[in-house]
């Protein structure tokens, strides 16, 4: 009795009770600005800045909508390993991506898009 007792004992954290995710109360607008500098000795070489805008909304009683949209700026220099000069390099890439969720009571069903474009 004391082993089967011990058995169940141990069973019990591995039972859970599971919940849908449940679809979102109010909307979101959030805005980020990130930016990342690289340098080598004596140079400054690369900086990235990247604005990020995030949309999400619920739309009527079971769905939701969100989008994102990037833009990465890149400028510098590509490293002086095996010369004095830097070459001189710009390049900007645009991300966007959207989004519909579904929520049931059951669990949910999301169906997304995205894209990106750059010049290189």
């Amino acid at each position: 009795m004391g082993s089967s007792l011990l058995a169940a004992a141990m069973l019990l954290p591995l039972v859970a009770t599971v919940q849908a995710e449940v679809q979102p109360e109010q909307g979101l607008v959030a805005f980020k600005y990130l930016n990342y500098r690289d340098s080598q000795p004596g140079r400054d070489r690369i900086q990235v800045t990247t604005p990020v805008l995030s949309v999400m909304a619920p739309v009527g009683k079971s769905w939701s909508f969100s989008a994102t949209k990037v833009v990465d700026s890149i400028s510098g220099a590509s490293p002086a390993y095996h010369t004095e000069a830097l070459k001189k390099m710009v390049d900007q890439r645009h991300g966007f991506d959207a989004s519909v969720t579904r929520y049931d009571p059951h669990g949910t069903l999301t169906v997304g898009f995205n894209q990106s474009v750059e010049s290189d």
